[in-house]
């Protein structure tokens, strides 16, 4: 039976079973255990059953990628029935048919063990800050429905104010507003716009660059032409990254454009590339130097997350600092246009 990314349960020996995708943490505890049992020549079976027996997987997710296993699924794509994460599977699944694919589990779990390293101390930095801006939050809401309507009724009835809720107005629109953009806005543009925003574009450079040399280090080591790596992303139906850039390119290609210029104008592909495709140099120096710019991007990523961490939380206070002066000025003007009128 086929398994759809959006159902949440499976049917096994005639009883529907209800599972999960599984959680960052276990994703990264299997991919290191797939690493290390793959460097160990254990075939895709035993990971299975290692991974149930250290309770990284349950019995029903056990089952369901033994199922796709005996189906014929290569590891890859068995791991893709319990990781929701299509970049990554896609660059398991280069690995598996075109590199290493135990170096790549355990590339990739060092990446996202990072990554969960940061995401974590960002929340850390970021529950003091968070907790201020909802008890101010709750304060503006106080202020505009208990505080001001009282001071407004000391005033003449001519000097009263009707826009007590302009504020609160204003939060509601503004978050309506974002719904509506974010609907609007496709998954393929989000890659483009996030490339443009000031404090994440960064972020988001060094990570589609890690990810695209290191499968094209994948892909050109294993002897693939260029031709011949686009029909191979392309003929993955999925949303990864990898996937989205072939087809782009594959695309233009076929209106005549050149490589070169689409490298130029296609900000989701590092100029490094045209650099790379314009020397002369031999495929395994080529596959090196692939492999070089992934490691820098991937140290480059690592910098910018951590200055990013640094940032979020100032930047919080000065919004939270902001806030406190308008509440000043929501209860000092009253109070300054009763004393005006006395």
């Amino acid at each position: 039976m086929a398994l759809s990314r959006n159902k949440r349960y499976k049917i096994i020996y005639g009883v529907k079973y209800q599972f999960k995708k599984l959680k960052p943490e276990q994703t990264i505890e299997l991919l290191e255990l797939s690493g290390q049992l793959l460097n160990n020549g254990y075939p895709a079976q035993d990971i299975i059953v290692f991974a149930e027996r250290l309770m990284i997987i349950s019995h029903v997710q056990a089952t369901i990628m033994q199922e796709a296993l005996n189906n014929g699924s290569s590891l890859a794509q068995t791991l893709a029935t319990i990781i929701d994460q299509p970049n990554l599977i896609m660059q398991l699944e280069i690995a598996d048919q075109h590199g290493d694919l135990a170096a790549c589990c355990q590339d990739n779990a060092l990446f996202l063990r990072e990554q969960r390293k940061q995401v974590k101390q960002l929340r850390s930095l970021m529950a003091y800050p968070i907790v201020l801006l909802i008890m101010m939050s709750g304060l503006v809401i106080f202020i505009q429905l208990v505080l001001k309507p009282q001071l407004q009724s000391l005033l003449p009835a001519n000097q009263r104010s009707n826009s007590l809720m302009w504020p609160v107005i204003l939060i509601v629109s503004v978050v309506v507003i974002l719904l509506i953009v974010s609907r609007l806005i496709s998954r393929k543009k989000w890659r483009y716009l996030v490339l443009q925003l000031p404090v994440l574009k960064r972020v988001f450079r060094a990570y589609y660059n890690f990810i695209l040399f290191t499968d094209l280090a994948h892909l050109l080591g294993s002897g693939l032409s260029l031709q011949e790596i686009l029909t191979f992303m392309t003929s993955f139906n999925n949303q990864s990254l990898q996937t989205f850039i072939a087809q782009n390119v594959t695309q233009q290609l076929k209106q005549g454009a050149t490589l070169t210029n689409i490298i130029e104008q296609d900000p989701l592909l590092p100029q490094e590339l045209e650099l790379l495709l314009a020397k002369g140099d031999t495929k395994a120096f080529k596959t090196l130097e692939l492999n070089v710019l992934a490691q820098r991007n991937f140290a480059e990523l690592e910098r910018q997350l951590k200055t990013l961490i640094e940032q979020v939380q100032p930047l919080l206070f000065i919004v939270i600092a902001l806030i406190i002066g308008a509440l000043y000025l929501q209860i000092l003007m009253p109070i300054y246009d009763i004393m005006k009128g006395i």
